[in-house]
């Protein structure tokens, strides 16, 4: 078995820490989170871009230019930055199975992968959704009464199924629920292809992808599910499985790689769409992505990129952004930008919003996840609350005791 690469330690201090995710092992792979960063990267630009247009009067259809068209290709597709993120949770939820079946790694307690994803995931989720459905209440967006039952729907992860379209209260969370579909499936899936034999798992491995890759084709009306985007998962198991066993191959950067990684970004960018759902547009969306992938931990330039500070922390608070990103929007195009009129020309208003909102959402992002999410990446906790609660309760009942004496 070969060796893996070896995960950094995460050295950095001060406000830099703050604003880092938390690693229980103390260890953790840049690139992940500058990865994570891009991907979020690409759904904000196209959200700012998207949610402007809802609000504007300004007609850009007929305006646009050969450079404008370029950059509406390189930024606006959102949908893809959602598919890395698919990936790159394959990739991160697998590799603890992977070193277990592959390489006698360390034994995986189901009960705490299902109470990790839990503790870790949850609290920030629900506390989102109900500022979200309290606020949207109060200004008279949904009504208590008649929308009770989506706020359960898009707690509960259903609203897909249950309502055959993204949360009302949070559209960002169409994906999220199927990110929950696959935590729920990833123990079995793994448990089920690593019993088997490197050409068996290899070729049950191509089967899952070229029919998930299917699925859109072939059940074009069922609501929006794992099934549409399973491929993307399996991709990240994959990867696992090549990260694991690469060795040395994943430490030696080239320029070459940081080739090929454009290659991937042009497919899946620039090429694709315009076959978006068919069997070979989602296959080639699958390549295109995973080879960016690679060559983020392979180019010399991309992957020197990936691990700036700054990118890599951003890419760490990726889920406290998707979660907020979309009511910034909203509520800045509503009440604060509201009959703002730009110049006009597609580009110069494009970079013009990036430059002002999407700082705007950064900031906001890193109080509640300082304050919400990064508390919640200890996974201990569940149990330090409870110590402190019982510490307070023993604190109250001994005041208690000494003022009715």
């Amino acid at each position: 078995m070969k060796k893996e690469l070896d995960p950094k330690v995460d050295s950095r201090r001060g406000l830099l820490k703050w604003l880092s995710r938390v690693t229980n092992s103390g260890q953790y792979y840049q690139e992940i989170d500058g990865l994570r960063c891009l991907a979020i990267g690409v759904v904000l630009t196209a959200h700012v871009w998207g949610n402007w247009t809802n609000y504007t009067s300004t007609d850009y259809a007929g305006n646009i230019s050969f450079v404008d068209s370029m950059y509406s290709k390189a930024t606006l597709h959102g949908k893809l930055g959602v598919q890395l993120f698919f990936i790159i949770s394959g990739f991160i939820l697998s590799l603890p199975w992977t070193r277990y079946f592959l390489a006698a790694g360390k034994p995986i307690d189901i009960r705490d992968f299902y109470l990790r994803r839990l503790t870790r995931l949850e609290p920030p989720y629900i506390i989102i959704m109900l500022i979200y459905f309290v606020g949207l209440c109060l200004v008279g967006r949904l009504s208590f009464h008649e929308n009770w039952g989506n706020l359960l729907a898009s707690i509960f992860y259903v609203h897909n199924f249950v309502y055959s379209g993204g949360s009302v209260i949070n559209m960002a969370a169409w994906s999220l629920e199927i990110e929950v579909q696959f935590y729920i499936l990833a123990p079995f899936i793994a448990m089920a292809i690593y019993r088997l034999s490197a050409k068996a798992r290899h070729i049950l491995l191509l089967v899952l992808i070229l029919a998930f890759a299917a699925s859109q084709q072939l059940f074009p009306t069922l609501p929006m599910s794992i099934l549409y985007y399973g491929h993307f998962f399996i991709a990240g198991f994959v990867l696992s499985e090549a990260f694991l066993t690469g060795g040395d191959f994943w430490r030696e950067r080239s320029i070459f790689y940081d080739v090929l990684g454009l290659c991937g970004y042009i497919l899946a960018f620039f090429i694709v769409p315009a076959h978006d759902f068919s069997f070979v547009g989602q296959l080639s969306y699958v390549f295109g992505l995973s080879t960016l992938f690679v060559c983020g931990f392979k180019g010399r330039l991309f992957s020197a990129f990936l691990r700036i500070p700054l990118v890599s922390i951003v890419g760490g608070m990726c889920y406290t952004i998707y979660l907020l990103h979309g009511r910034i929007l909203s509520f800045s195009y509503a009440y604060i930008l509201k009959d703002l009129e730009l110049t006009g020309d597609f580009l110069t208003d494009s970079l013009i919003l990036n430059f002002t909102l999407i700082p705007l959402i950064l900031f906001v992002s890193a109080f509640f996840f300082v304050l919400i999410e990064r508390p919640c990446m200890n996974r201990d906790w569940p149990r330090k609350l409870r110590r402190k609660v019982g510490l307070y309760r023993k604190k109250s009942s001994r005041v208690h005791f000494r003022n009715t004496k």
